[in-house]
This record gives C-alpha cells, structure tokens and sequence, in this order.
C-alpha cells in the first residue's frame, strides 16, 4: 500500500494506490466494466437481492448522498450550538443571522427529501426488474446533482459568516466544509458535469451521459 493519499477532504476514506508486481488474475476473478455497470452482473449468481440485479449507473451516483446529507447536517447542527453558546461573532438575536440559519437548514431539509424520492424510484425499478424510463433517468440525476449543491451551499453559507477562530483546519465545521467540496467533485453529483448532460436532454440533444439516452 503507497501512502499517498494526502487531500484537503475526503482524508478518512483513506484511499491509497495498491501496487501489484507479477501478478496473475484469472479470468473468473475479472469482470469487464460493461458488465459491472449493465444490469444483471455475476453477483446475482450468489446474491439474489434487487440492487445486484439493477443496472448500476442508476445507483452509483445516489450513494454518494448518505455522506453528503449526512455531512452537511452534521456541520448545521455544530455551527447552530457555536451560535446558541455565543461562540462566534453572529449574534443569535440578529435577524440576519436568524435568516442565514433558516435558509440553510431548509436546504439541507429539502436534500433529505429529494434523497428520498431517489431512493423510492430507484427501489420501484430495481424491485420489479425493470429499467428506469428516460424520463426518471433524468429526474435521478438531476435530483441527486441538486441535493449535493443544495448541501455545499447551506454550508458554506455559514461557514462564511464565522468567525476566525473557527477556520482552524483542525476545527470540525472545517473538516465538514472541506469533505462536502470533495465529495462534490465526484462523478455522480458533479454540477456542471452532469447539469450540462441533463441540459442537453431538456432541450432535445442527445446527452453526453450515455445513461440518458433512453427513451
């Protein structure tokens, strides 16, 4: 295992390079990418639950969510008790304040919503064996793109308004703000890689993301 995985978020994923030298893979322990991602991968074989059997780029993206949500709910609930315990420079009694607290947490409420209406359609396909319509393709990955940008922005938001002390990149609310950046580059809630894809499907071109070109 390298030790090279050295980032400003993300750091307790722990994801380092494994370096192989000489060594055989058989052909039973290799699975091509096109039969990873497509429905139906060898995992049903020894695993009969719905997601195995689901093609997989209607999830992968989603999974991201859980640690996104939770991220950002964690960092709301901590930069409310800096502000209730007076441990800021925002005053509490500040209607200013009061509507930057409000705002965030109704988006971060509005994420955990949008997150579940991904998992129930997800859940409708993947239990009754069917592949999702190109219109809930797009919806799914419209949906789960916004919620991720709905939680950065609740959070940097506040983070914005604290104070210095509180910037320490050994203080929590950092380590939070820094982890939902990160996630929000990855692939599957990328905002303009994938509100561009969507874009194109809502104006009657063909989408760069092959996932949607289903009718």
């Amino acid at each position: 295992i390298k030790d090279d995985w050295f980032v400003a978020g993300m750091s307790g994923t722990g994801s380092k390079s494994v370096l192989l030298d000489n060594v055989f893979v058989p052909t039973h322990r290799a699975t091509l990418f096109s039969e990873f991602f497509g429905a139906r991968p060898r995992s049903p074989e020894v695993n009969e639950g719905s997601v195995y059997r689901a093609d997989f780029h209607m999830f992968a993206g989603t999974a991201m969510l859980g640690p996104i949500v939770g991220t950002a709910e964690g960092a709301l609930q901590l930069i409310k008790e800096i502000i209730i315990e007076g441990d800021s420079r925002l005053d509490r009694h500040d209607t200013a304040v009061q509507l930057l607290v409000a705002e965030s947490a109704a988006e971060v409420s509005t994420a955990v919503c949008l997150l579940n209406r991904i998992l129930e359609r997800q859940n409708y396909y993947a239990s009754r064996d069917l592949p999702a319509t190109g219109a809930d393709r797009l919806t799914l990955l419209q949906d789960r793109t916004f919620a991720t940008r709905l939680c950065t922005r609740a959070i940097e938001r506040l983070v914005n308004e604290l104070d210095l002390r509180n910037l320490l990149t050994e203080h929590p609310v950092q380590r939070q703000s820094r982890d939902l950046a990160a996630m929000a580059q990855q692939v599957g809630v990328n905002w303009d890689r994938n509100m561009s894809s969507c874009g194109q499907k809502l104006v009657g071109l063909k989408s760069n993301e092959a996932f949607l070109n289903v009718e």
